[in-house]
């Protein structure tokens, strides 16, 4: 009996304060007052104009300011692959179209590792930037990695995950890569992109052919495949 009439006065207390507490809100709210035709002109916002002085961000222009390799101006070949792109838009087009996922990566991470912007411009050539591009002799992804070679290279590869797709893991494989081959053909990057195409022992050979005949050693005199010969221009 005692503990219902204790429950009782709980519950009256409680009710009590509720009616208290609402009475003070209504009692705060009442002695708010609006000021009308108030003046907001000191207090409003004051808006800035900001002019952009500079051209929108575009990723070929910032490649075109930095290029660095050069072609030799007797290399007539040239032409022919400048003729190519010039005279087949489609292409280009399509090739502009596949890279825009993955071009700015590319290019940034070659900055960030001061490296020639024209490695980024790889995957164009491998792939047109394909990460599922695959080819018939097992190379895969943008950078077109063998098994062999991209596991040499920190790539892993399981049922669950292939390291030569990953656009992150392999672009940074990639540049692992070619900064070995520039340092392994002292310093030279059209020999180092040579290397990346047919492989460095191809190159080594032809750079010792050529020295044991008394030739030049630079990528355009070596004696290289077809396909590596048009591979670097």
């Amino acid at each position: 009996m005692e503990k219902i009439i204790f429950n009782k006065v709980i519950k009256r207390t409680f009710i009590v304060f509720l009616l208290c507490l609402v009475g003070c809100v209504s009692y705060e709210s009442n002695s708010i007052t609006l000021v009308e035709n108030e003046d907001m002109s000191e207090t409003a916002p004051k808006i800035i104009e900001v002019k952009i002085d500079k051209e929108p961000f575009d990723i070929w222009d910032r490649v075109r300011n930095e290029l660095s390799i050069s072609i030799p101006e007797d290399y007539k070949d040239a032409d022919i692959y400048r003729k190519a792109f010039i005279n087949n838009q489609n292409a280009v087009n399509r090739i502009s179209n596949a890279g825009q996922r993955y071009l700015f990566y590319t290019v940034k991470r070659a900055e960030e590792l001061d490296l020639p912007v024209e490695l980024a411009l790889l995957p164009f050539v491998e792939s047109e930037f394909d990460p599922y591009a695959q080819s018939v002799y097992g190379a895969s992804g943008i950078w077109q990695f063998l098994p062999a070679t991209g596991k040499e290279w920190g790539l892993k590869s399981n049922w669950w995950y292939d390291g030569k797709r990953d656009v992150v893991a392999s672009t940074q494989a990639a540049y692992n890569f070619l900064i070995y081959l520039y340092k392994r053909f002292d310093n030279d990057w059209l020999l180092a992109l040579a290397a990346y195409n047919a492989g460095p022992s191809r190159v080594n050979k032809a750079i010792k052919r050529n020295k044991k005949e008394g030739k030049a050693t630079d990528f355009w005199s070596l004696k290289l495949p077809k396909e590596t010969t048009a591979y670097v221009p």
